[in-house]
C-alpha cells in the first residue's frame, strides 16, 4: 500500500459518493423501482412502489402507524451486496485495464458501501423517527432531506434521491415544494414543504408575504431546472429509446 493509492482511492471515494453513486440511485429508482414492471425487476417495483409507497404516503402515514409494517421501510438484506457488486462492475473493469494500484475499485467499493448505509439508515430514521431526536434528526442537513424525500411520496416521479440529490437537479427531477397544497406530516425534522403563494400568511404573530420569501437558493436550483440543457437531453434520449 503506498500513498499514491491512499491518495487516489480517497480521490475515487468522493468523486463516486457525491457524484457518480447518485446517478446509478437515481437509475435504480426511476427505471426500476418505479417503472413498469418487467421480468425479474416486478420484484423491485412491487417491493418498493407498491408495499412501501402503499404504506408510507405523504400524509401522517410518512411515518410508521403500525409495527407490523416497520419490515417494509428497509430494503432485503441482500441487496446490499447485489446492489454495490453491480455498481463495482464499471470500477472493477477501470482498475483492470489502468491497474490494480490507482485505488479506483478501493475508492468506489467503500463510496458504494457508505452510500447504501447512509440511505438505508436516514430512510429509516425519515419514515421512523424517535420523540427523542436522534442526533442525525437534529441536523440541518437531515431535515432538508426529509423534505426533500416526503415530496417523493407525495410525487413518486419526483425527487429520487435520498443522500445526494444531484442526479434530481441534473436530470430535471428535482422538486423544491409541493404544487398543491396537502395535509403533509408534522415533527421537528419534517420541513414545510407547502407552495408558496403570494397570499399573505400569518406566522407568528406576525404577516408577511411568501411570494418575498423565496430564498436565493431556490431561485438559482429553478434557473438551472429551467435553463440547463440536461433535462432537455435526457427527455430527448428516454423517447428515442422509448422509455417516455
Amino acid at each position: 500500500m503506498t500513498e499514491h493509492f491512499f491518495l487516489s482511492s480517497f480521490t475515487w471515494f468522493l468523486l463516486s459518493f457525491f457524484l457518480i453513486v447518485p446517478f446509478f440511485e437515481w437509475t435504480l429508482h426511476s427505471q426500476v423501482m418505479h417503472a413498469k414492471p418487467f421480468g425479474i425487476f416486478r420484484y423491485a417495483h412491487r417491493a418498493h412502489e407498491i408495499v412501501h409507497h402503499g404504506t408510507f404516503r405523504a400524509n401522517s402515514t410518512y411515518h410508521l402507524q403500525d409495527v407490523a409494517d416497520k419490515a417494509t421501510i428497509p430494503m432485503a438484506w441482500w441487496n446490499a451486496p447485489v446492489l454495490i457488486l453491480i455498481g463495482e462492475i464499471p470500477f472493477v473493469l477501470l482498475s483492470w485495464f489502468y491497474g490494480w494500484e490507482n485505488g479506483i475499485w478501493a475508492g468506489s467499493l467503500l463510496a458504494y458501501s457508505l452510500y447504501y448505509v447512509a440511505y438505508e439508515y436516514m430512510h429509516w430514521c425519515m419514515h421512523l423517527p424517535k420523540a427523542k431526536r436522534r442526533l442525525i434528526e437534529r441536523w440541518w442537513i437531515f431535515k432538508k432531506l426529509n423534505g426533500h424525500h416526503l415530496l417523493h411520496h407525495f410525487r413518486m416521479r419526483k425527487n429520487y434521491n435520498v443522500v445526494v440529490p444531484i442526479a434530481d437537479l441534473c436530470l430535471g427531477t428535482l422538486l423544491l415544494r409541493a404544487p398543491v397544497i396537502f395535509k403533509q406530516p408534522t415533527g421537528e425534522s419534517v420541513p414545510n414543504v407547502q407552495p408558496i403563494t403570494g397570499q399573505e400568511l400569518v406566522t407568528t404573530g406576525q404577516i408577511r408575504c411568501a411570494k418575498k420569501n423565496i430564498w436565493w437558493t431556490e431561485k438559482l436550483v429553478t434557473w438551472l431546472m429551467e435553463h440547463h440543457p440536461v433535462p432537455w437531453l435526457m427527455r430527448k434520449i428516454r423517447k428515442f429509446l422509448s422509455f417516455a
